[in-house]
């Protein structure tokens, strides 16, 4: 299931779940079991709200049914200086992920460039632990008018308990360093599977 996306019956499902609880008698942790048998299923409390989650014992993962995504927005706007491997925007829209196992995440923003043309991309990327969502690029800006970036809906694999993904942006083409600005950011993360 795709972040904002039902596709079926069991999309759906898992969808009201996450808003208002899953059936009674699942229950509520604040941290993942160590010990499970298969098909146990639990109410994960985080921060921003419950995600639901089942075991498979096949591979000793806790497979994500429901619950609302993790989200960050950044409505201001920030500037940084980039080259080749790429700059920084950490001070924006950072998430945390609070469980370590795979994830589904997007990152959408306005993005104004000093010149042009080049190609940019923005993606989230937890530099601590050097896990990172896969870039996406798009091209041919005109110089400082804002372009719309969207990079959605990427598995991030290996995520570390508690790592801090923030928005990065780079800039392909010309010579030298040249100026980014990234207004209106917005991130998200949504569990795949997590282990304990």
């Amino acid at each position: 299931m795709g972040i904002g996306r039902i596709q079926d019956e069991q999309d759906l499902t898992r969808f009201v779940q996450g808003l208002v609880g899953a059936p009674s008698g699942i229950p509520v942790v604040s941290a993942i079991p160590s010990r499970a048998r298969h098909g146990d299923q639990i109410r994960y409390k985080h921060d921003q709200g419950r995600w639901t989650f089942e075991y498979d014992a096949s591979d000793g993962y806790w497979y994500f049914l429901g619950g609302a995504a993790l989200l960050s927005t950044f409505d201001a706007s920030v500037r940084t200086t980039t080259s080749a491997s790429g700059a920084s925007l950490s001070s924006t829209a950072t998430i945390q992920v609070p469980l370590a196992g795979d994830y589904e995440m997007s990152i959408h923003g306005e993005i104004f460039v000093s010149a042009a043309p080049f190609a940019l991309g923005l993606w989230l990327r937890d530099n601590t632990n050097g896990v990172a969502m896969p870039e996406v690029y798009d091209g041919h800006f005109t110089a400082n008018v804002g372009m719309l970036h969207d990079n959605p809906n990427k598995q991030v694999t290996g995520c570390v308990a508690g790592g801090t993904f923030a928005p990065y942006g780079r800039i392909l083409g010309g010579t030298g360093a040249q100026t980014l600005t990234a207004i209106r950011i917005q991130s998200k993360a949504t569990p795949i599977r997590v282990q304990a």
